[in-house]
């Protein structure tokens, strides 16, 4: 971590670091997927659209393709460190949650945002359609 000092304002810089990160697999994100849905509900994978207003007040339709609407995985939030540690638990991965809870609160959320981040990119908006045989499921075959 890093604190960034910009003229009157500072922020948190951080970045996971890459002796942590090489270790963390693929599969990682589609357990941690799975965890999200069973604590949170199926509509935990699906596009918010909060709604915006006009000059008077009214809701304006949303768009689910257009910027104001985006994925929540409630990160940083008891729900969410639940999942993150059943995740841990069942790939055998505690290394990562001792890690983990070594982290200060504005860390701990930046780290959040990046396994949240690779939870769309790498199982959301994924093409499953060309990858019956995820990494997920080749790791569930390899264990006994």
């Amino acid at each position: 971590m890093s604190i960034i000092n910009f003229g009157e304002h500072a922020y948190v810089k951080y970045k996971i670091p890459k002796e942590i990160d090489s270790q963390i697999p693929d599969y990682f994100y589609y357990a941690m997927a799975g965890e999200l849905v069973s604590i949170f509900g199926a509509w935990i994978l699906e596009k918010q659209d909060y709604p915006e207003y006009d000059d008077d007040g009214n809701e304006i339709a949303g768009d689910l393709n257009v910027d104001g609407s985006y994925y929540d995985l409630n990160s940083s939030t008891g729900g969410w460190n639940e999942a993150f540690k059943m995740t841990c638990k069942k790939l055998d991965m505690m290394w990562l949650m001792d890690y983990y809870e070594t982290l200060e609160w504005y860390d701990s959320d930046i780290f959040d945002g990046i396994i949240e981040d690779r939870i769309i990119e790498n199982y959301i908006e994924k093409d499953h359609m060309h990858d019956h045989a995820n990494c997920y499921y080749k790791y569930l075959c390899q264990i006994k």
